[in-house]
């Protein structure tokens, strides 16, 4: 699913963790946190997530994301 500007961000984690069968408990032993802490951030699809945190959760994941970023009117400046 394609992601602008960070919109969708935690509905994407939320749905990556469930997508390799991966608990909530799972997820917490891997962060060093709580379960009840992953279940909240999911509950609330990771409002206002910090760049560094969702690292995080796509390390714990095994997950990598990979950009492209536009300037607005279509030009190119970088991909990665």
């Amino acid at each position: 699913e394609e992601l602008r500007n960070f919109e969708g961000v935690g509905q994407l984690l939320v749905a990556l963790r469930i997508s390799q069968g991966i608990s909530q408990r799972e997820l917490a032993e891997r962060l060093g946190v709580h379960e009840s802490q992953v279940s909240r951030d999911e509950r609330n699809e990771y409002h206002g997530v910090t760049v560094e945190r969702a690292q995080r959760i796509l390390d714990a994941l095994g997950v990598e994301i990979r950009t492209t970023v536009e300037k607005v009117g279509g030009q190119l400046l970088a991909a990665g």
